[in-house]
């Protein structure tokens, strides 16, 4: 057997081939072992950094879920506490509209106004109390709070949820004013209303153009033709009083018309106008006005919902003995019932058995009512009792003063409750609205969380099929570098023998 002098570097290369076999096996061990490719900085300086940033993301889109589910939560307890209001808040306009029925009696509305009462406590309540982990929801003090949906302190989303508090909910208006203008002496009275043009600011601002004669029933269409921008509504009603019939002869009758139509021979008294009404009723299809007893049977009220200028023409009467028999007309405001302004006075004069030429016209000019749910301002208004929109000053009536108690207020209420179920709706679908833009982001953030999560284990987690496979290499590695490392050893010793 040869004796070779370089056994040693044999020794040397078994050695270094075993050292790597044993390194390459223990840190495909402990990376099955943790389950992870990088288990400290030093197996990948780069994947460290760039995995904790990943890791960082990652950990900040699901807490952003989270965040996302709970003010959804809180979201959805606010839109259930208002639905709960708004239903009360209908059922305080059915017993406005059923209090505004002439067949109820004073007790019966006293009756109405105590439901009504309950149900406003009811509806405050729910809006003060409605909370969320400790925080109140209703009552207007949920402003401004910070949904967090990722680590980046930019990706955020505000919300604020208005408040349903009755007593901030209800309507904004403002009332102009309705006017009587007299004919001359035979000759039938016309419309007094100049040209002006009112800037509303609401939402956004939009002109309306009044022209010379314009009714109030045109101001209000134009009004509503432009609600869309800014959020104000225009209601035009028109509304007088007709009473104080003096020197009419027993069992004689007054005519005149209304518009061009006439209303014949109604035999009345100073004390009982009810054929009156019952002839005006008669023509309500083509003359759009309704007639009812005022305070008693001696007043007569007219009226109609639409705005149209009320035209009272060729007043006249039965009498043919020398006399001035006379009717007063005056202007009622709709909304509160008050007379506004000074009587205009008919008058039918019979001297030596003729009619002569009296003030026999009135044309009654409606009035403008501009309503919304939310605060609005006026320009472009005018002192002047001829025009329609006579002044900018915004009143208010919310759902805590409703009173259902007169037909009056009962008729206002209705208005307040529609105003203050619009400004819920509103709340409402803005709850909505944030509801699903939250539920946007969460399906945004599920998907790029699948991506990042991918990612982040590429570069962090073990390929177990991969380690295994360098495992089992270098376990024979071992095995080979111990049986040569045995065969060097055995040559260095026949060397040294030999030596000997």
């Amino acid at each position: 057997m040869a004796i070779d002098p370089a056994s040693t570097y044999a020794q040397q290369t078994a050695i270094k081939s075993l050292y790597d076999a044993s390194k390459l096996a223990n840190s495909s061990m402990q990376r099955i072992a943790s389950g992870l490719r990088v288990n400290s900085a030093k197996d990948d300086t780069a994947a460290i950094s760039l995995s904790s940033k990943l890791l960082a993301e990652i950990k900040g889109i699901q807490q952003g879920l989270l965040n996302i589910q709970q003010m959804q939560a809180a979201l959805s307890v606010a839109d259930e506490t208002n639905s709960i209001i708004v239903n009360d808040l209908q059922s305080i306009r059915s017993f406005a509209v059923q209090s505004t029925n002439g067949t109820n009696s004073a007790h019966d509305r006293e009756i109405f106004q105590i439901e009504v009462a309950s149900l406003k406590s009811n509806a405050d309540s729910l809006a003060q109390n409605a909370s969320y982990n400790g925080l109140k929801l209703n009552d207007g003090s949920f402003t401004n709070k910070a949904t967090q949906m990722s680590g980046l302190s930019s990706d955020q989303v505000s919300i604020s949820i208005s408040s349903s508090r009755i007593s901030g909910l209800g309507e904004y208006y403002s009332l102009g004013t309705p006017h009587l203008k007299a004919g001359t002496a035979g000759n039938t009275a016309v419309s007094d209303v100049t040209s002006q043009t009112v800037v509303i600011a609401g939402n956004s601002s939009a002109s309306i153009n009044i022209g010379n004669g314009t009714s109030a029933k045109t101001v209000a269409n134009s009004v509503n033709s432009a609600t869309e921008t800014t959020g104000v509504s225009g209601l035009a009603s028109t509304q007088i009083k007709l009473d104080n019939l003096n020197n009419l002869a027993s069992s004689k009758a007054i005519s005149f018309k209304i518009g061009t139509t006439s209303i014949s021979n109604s035999t009345v008294t100073s004390g009982n106008l009810s054929n009156l009404i019952a002839n005006i009723n008669a023509h309500t299809n083509i003359t759009g006005v309704n007639a009812k007893t005022g305070a008693s049977t001696g007043e007569l009220i007219l009226y109609n919902s639409d705005g149209t200028d009320i035209l009272i023409d060729d007043f006249i009467s039965t009498n043919t003995a020398d006399s001035s028999v006379t009717l007063d007309v005056t202007s009622v405001d709709a909304r509160s019932g008050n007379e506004v302004g000074s009587a205009i006075t008919l008058t039918d004069t019979i001297s030596g058995g003729s009619h002569q030429t009296t003030i026999d016209s009135v044309i009654a000019i409606g009035q403008v009512e501009l309503s919304s749910h939310e605060a609005f301002s006026l320009t472009g208004h005018d002192a002047n009792a001829t025009k329609l929109i006579q002044n900018n000053t915004i009143n208010t009536t919310f759902v805590s003063a409703v009173d259902v108690s007169t037909e009056v207020g009962a008729s206002n209420a209705v208005k307040t409750i529609d105003a203050a179920l619009n400004a819920v709706n509103e709340i409402r679908s803005n709850i909505g609205a944030n509801i699903n833009r939250l539920s946007s982001s969460a399906n945004y953030l599920t998907k790029i969380e699948i991506p990042k999560s991918k990612a982040f284990s590429q570069i962090r987690d073990a390929d177990f099929a991969k380690e295994t496979l360098t495992l089992t290499k270098a376990q024979i590695m071992q095995d080979m570098a111990s049986a040569m490392l045995a065969q060097a050893n055995s040559r260095a010793v026949s060397m040294a023998k030999a030596l000997l």
